[in-house]
């Protein structure tokens, strides 16, 4: 029984180091395996209040449609007609600034292609 705790290394013949530095490792791998489904659930919680953030900006959006469509259903006929003649107004002007910003990509060929295939 001497010879064979003499043939053993110190740590191995105390146990106690032995057992220690598995411990660790198992307590390492366990953090690790516990800290993987924290990560998950972290990241459920942050995509989850995303969309609370989303639907709200969605409600306060939709809020929003009904302030104008209440506005536009308390115009008169006259203040309708001027409404759309602005609307037709800034559509143009919309139309004409895509048809310049096109030219541009035209010009420096951002999308390496011709603007005939972008049509």
């Amino acid at each position: 029984s001497q010879s064979q705790s003499q043939s053993q290394s110190p740590a191995a013949a105390s146990g106690r180091l032995v057992y220690v530095r598995r411990k660790v490792e198992v307590d390492t791998n366990k953090a690790k395996e516990a800290s993987a489904p924290t990560r998950v659930v972290a990241r459920w919680e942050e995509r989850y209040h995303h969309l609370q953030m989303l639907l709200n900006k969605l409600d306060n959006q939709s809020h929003g449609t009904d302030h104008h469509a209440q506005m536009l259903w308390s115009l008169s006929s006259a203040e309708l007609s001027k409404h759309a003649v602005d609307l037709e107004k800034r559509s143009i002007q919309f139309s004409l600034e895509e048809a310049r910003e096109m030219q541009r990509v035209s010009a420096l060929n951002v999308l390496g292609r011709s603007l005939n295939s972008l049509k």
